[in-house]
């Protein structure tokens, strides 16, 4: 699924981006990040905007996105470290030269390691994208059960190794039945009140709004929310 030949950077050099820059990252697999980004298209599409999109699913080209990084469980990708940011730098760059207000990135699964004890939970690939795009604005998706540590080491992470802000989490609104199951565990939709209680746990703790996603209040709002983010820059 991978596009497009990897040039090498004289001495080095990479492009500076023009355009504002909007990663969608998260803390697992299967939390929505895809959704996200195309009910986020749809709401900048509807008020006038014109949006550049990068995603990590191998189905990204299906849903008209520019280009697809595909970086998913199972990826055939091939890149070592310096190779992505390279081809993200030059991509990137190529969207900058079009006539775009934003360009939207998505990643897949989580950010952060989890579990140091397997090789397959380091996300390794998802780090150099992040390291790649070095995003303006993050929005972070979270699953109802992720613990406070998790989304704070996510956080952190993010802010840290690159010039991004986390401005808001999107929680998916599915949760565990039985927790102690592990993956095993069957999901439903979470309960209003549980899922209240969380949001107002996380935006103390962490002081960004929280959302949930596919609810058509909130994706409004969360919308809103990263148009005015970007409009006081």
């Amino acid at each position: 699924m991978f596009s497009g030949s990897i040039i090498n950077v004289p001495f080095g050099k990479l492009y500076n981006y023009s355009k504002s820059i909007l990663g969608i990252f998260g803390t697992s697999s299967k939390q929505g990040k895809f959704s996200l980004q195309l009910i986020l298209r749809d709401y900048f599409i509807k008020n006038g905007y014109s949006i550049g999109q990068i995603g990590s699913a191998p189905s990204a080209y299906l849903f008209n996105m520019d280009y697809c990084i595909p970086l998913g469980q199972d990826s055939t990708l091939d890149l070592t470290g310096k190779q992505m940011i390279q081809h993200l730098n030059k991509v990137i760059h190529e969207l900058c030269e079009k006539p775009v207000d934003l360009i939207m990135c998505g990643s897949q699964s989580g950010t952060i390691t989890n579990d140091f004890g397997n090789i397959d939970n380091y996300p390794i690939n998802q780090i150099f994208y992040l390291l790649s795009i070095n995003p303006d604005a993050v929005i972070l998706c979270v699953n109802p059960f992720d613990s406070i540590m998790q989304i704070k080491r996510s956080i952190e992470f993010i802010e840290s190794c690159t010039e991004s802000r986390v401005i808001a989490l999107c929680m998916y609104p599915m949760d565990w039945n039985n927790p102690e199951q592990g993956i095993f565990s069957t999901y439903s939709k979470i309960d209003p009140r549980k899922f209240l209680k969380i949001k107002n746990d996380l935006e103390r703790r962490f002081e960004v709004p929280v959302f949930l996603l596919g609810e058509e209040p909130d994706m409004e709002m969360l919308y809103e929310h990263v148009v005015d983010f970007f409009s006081d820059q």
